[in-house]
């Protein structure tokens, strides 16, 4: 039995490069109640992303999701989402070795 399911962000657009404030978005996936986040990235619906910077893509805090920030620098529009891969389990914070 798989037990890892995929939770979906947001579709954010974002305009071409020279657009403004639109150039930027985020997207968060979160996982159903129950489950925690053990990886995740994004994908696109319609204009895949071709010169982009993504300045964040990892977990929450609380370990319940998943969050990407791109920026838009092609001359063309793009879109993307979040994408999270959840197991049952609960969030008890990093390792004591990460934590310092």
């Amino acid at each position: 039995m798989n037990r890892i399911q995929y939770a979906l962000g947001e579709n954010v657009a974002l305009c071409a490069a020279g657009g403004g404030g639109c150039t930027e978005g985020e997207s968060v996936a979160t996982c159903p109640a129950g489950m925690v986040v053990t990886g995740g990235g994004y994908e696109y619906d319609t204009e895949r992303p071709t010169d982009v910077v993504v300045p964040y893509n990892s977990s929450s805090s609380d370990g319940t999701a998943w969050i990407v920030e791109m920026i838009n620098n092609a001359a063309a529009p793009a879109d993307f989402y979040a994408v999270a891969h959840c197991v049952p389990g609960s969030f008890t914070g990093p390792p004591a070795a990460a934590a310092k």
